[in-house]
């Protein structure tokens, strides 16, 4: 059985072309690290099934990585990443920033947006 298809409500799987797209903005270590105790797609696409159910971090079907292992620092520390990184991301940023949004509600609505494209 597909890893995917385990989890409650899933969200279909990503293509390798979108993994390639998100994973430069989510390896800040090294994706074989020791202190990696969940698998970082795993991890990616809790986030993702958050973004699309519109649901809480504890509301988190139990199958995928449990929502204590910080995913919402992972999504935070991606974002950096991808508003520095990805024209696209940096474009969206730099309109929010133009816009008098706060660095802190910019950098949220980025994380966001970077798990809606993927």
């Amino acid at each position: 059985m597909e890893a995917w298809k385990k989890h409650a409500n899933p969200t279909p799987p990503m293509c390798d072309d979108e993994w390639q797209f998100v994973v430069p903005s989510l390896t800040l270590m090294r994706l074989d690290a020791p202190q990696r105790e969940h698998d970082l797609r795993d991890m990616f696409d809790a986030l993702r099934w958050m973004a699309r159910a519109g649901a809480g971090w504890r509301l988190l079907p139990h199958n995928f990585p449990p929502w204590e292992v910080r995913l919402r620092t992972a999504a935070y520390l991606a974002t950096l990443s991808a508003v520095r990184y990805n024209p696209m991301l940096r474009a969206f940023y730099e309109r929010l920033r133009a816009a008098n949004k706060p660095v802190k509600v910019a950098r949220c609505v980025a994380a966001r947006k970077l798990l809606h494209l993927a």
